[in-house]
């Protein structure tokens, strides 16, 4: 009951392997529990995305990872699946998205709903700050004696900020 959604477990670049861990989580859990597990789409069949998005009212799109630095080739991927999103009514959980010019452009789409990365965590390890800018540096190389959780309230005013570009969101902006 805490969860809004989950994901089942999906294999990026192999649409297959994902649906059978998919289906096989239908027939393990209580149907109340398997209504919240994403149908997470790793390209390919479009026909298959539209089927899976009319049926649900969220959806996830992986297999983003290879492309995450290369904006132009992120967009042209997420261009084709935009529509039928849309058009089906439903909302996406978009993973492995780390570019902030797509996160930008995301916030304004009606389909889209939310986006993660284990890119943010590693980068929170490593002390890496985020700048309204888009560009990273390091927290300690630029002597800001930050802690790990003034760090990440940081990066998060900052990534919401990329979606959300509302003044009062930034609290604090260091600037590069």
């Amino acid at each position: 009951p805490l969860f809004e959604w989950m994901s089942n477990r999906d294999v990026i670049g192999d649409q297959s392997a994902s649906n059978k861990n998919y289906e096989k989580l239908a027939g393990l859990l209580p149907a109340e529990v398997f209504k919240k597990i994403l149908w997470v789409f790793q390209g390919g069949d479009l026909q298959m995305l539209k089927d899976y998005a009319s049926a649900s009212t969220r959806i996830g799109i992986g297999g983003l990872v290879p492309y995450s630095t290369d904006y132009q080739a992120l967009r042209a991927i997420v261009d084709k699946i935009a529509p039928i999103v849309q058009e089906s009514g439903a909302k996406a959980h978009l993973f492995g998205c780390t570019s902030y010019k797509m996160l930008k452009w995301l916030g304004f789409e009606e389909w889209f709903e939310s986006v993660d990365s284990t890119r943010w965590l590693h980068g929170i390890k490593s002390k890496e700050i985020i700048f309204q800018s888009g560009k990273k540096g390091s927290a300690t190389e630029l002597g800001l004696m930050l802690s790990t959780d003034e760090l990440s309230r940081h990066n998060i005013r900052v990534l919401n900020w990329f979606i959300n570009p509302d003044v009062n969101s930034m609290q604090l902006e260091l600037v590069a």
